[in-house]
């Protein structure tokens, strides 16, 4: 499988902030120009690509910075704030509290007469790159999960799941994907694009995608959940896939069983 490309490698500004241009994670370029083109490119994304979504929402509110440039500060700080209601109303609520930190540092730069785009540019590169290690970082620890032969059911998509897929075959392991018309032909099943809560439980699922984890644990398969950013306290919407049907939730940080994942917020960044 080829290498993943990170969102940092193919979303951004131009040197006005004037528009993104972004490479979705199939290859298509898009030019984002405005908060509608931001809340169309991440509709049309799987879950699971947080740093893709991340990054377009951030880049939005750049773009409503810049087309206030000049502006009194209250408008612009009342632009920002509606331009980042907006975005919330789109994004998984696990992300919410990027968009608050995104706020508070634009509102400090307005404030104290500082460069607020400059300011907002720059979390916006560190959030996007951060989350895109941990896809990476997720991908390896699933991938040293997986076993010569294994036949993969997999279920959703995202960065770390294409993480995982590729550094399995660059070190030579050998992997089947299950047909959607065959699942009893896999030997383990991979849950990509959900949203570990605290109990250990994967919200933001298809409900069809439970039955066939459920159907996958009857038949004594594992069950490995992908959540490269660890737990969330703001549930997904979405189906819910209870804990005791997961075998192990796999981190940024490391792998957990379920009962365990509360111990992610623990551990050293």
């Amino acid at each position: 499988m080829p290498l993943p490309r990170s969102a940092t490698e193919r979303l951004h500004n131009d040197d006005a902030h004037k528009r993104a241009i972004w490479r979705s994670p199939d290859g298509e370029t898009r030019v984002i120009a405005s908060i509608p083109d931001a809340i169309t490119a991440i509709a049309g994304l799987t879950r699971g690509f947080d740093a893709d979504i991340v990054g377009l929402g951030l880049h939005a509110l750049l773009l409503t910075l810049h087309a206030r440039r000049g502006y009194p500060s209250d408008a612009v700080r009342g632009a920002v704030i509606q331009a980042a209601e907006t975005l919330r109303s789109v994004v998984p609520p696990q992300h919410a509290a990027v968009f608050d930190q995104a706020l508070a540092i634009a509102d400090s730069a307005l404030l104290t007469g500082n460069d607020a785009i400059q300011a907002l540019a720059t979390f916006t590169t560190d959030a996007i790159a951060r989350l895109d290690r941990a896809a990476e970082r997720c991908g390896r620890r699933a991938a040293a999960l997986l076993d010569e032969h294994d036949c993969l059911l997999i279920l959703g998509d995202g960065a770390a799941l294409r993480w995982m897929l590729h550094i399995a075959a660059g070190e030579g392991t050998t992997l089947k994907i299950a047909d959607a018309d065959c699942p009893h032909e896999a030997t383990v099943c991979v849950v990509a694009g959900g949203c570990a809560l605290m109990d250990g439980a994967i919200v933001g699922m298809h409900p069809s995608a439970i039955d066939a984890v459920a159907a996958a644990r009857r038949r004594g398969m594992p069950v490995y959940a992908l959540a490269p950013d660890g737990p969330t306290t703001a549930a997904a919407p979405g189906a819910r896939l209870p804990a005791p049907l997961v075998s192990a939730i796999v981190t940024d940080r490391g792998v957990y069983r379920p009962e365990r994942i509360a111990a992610y917020q623990h551990l050293p960044v």
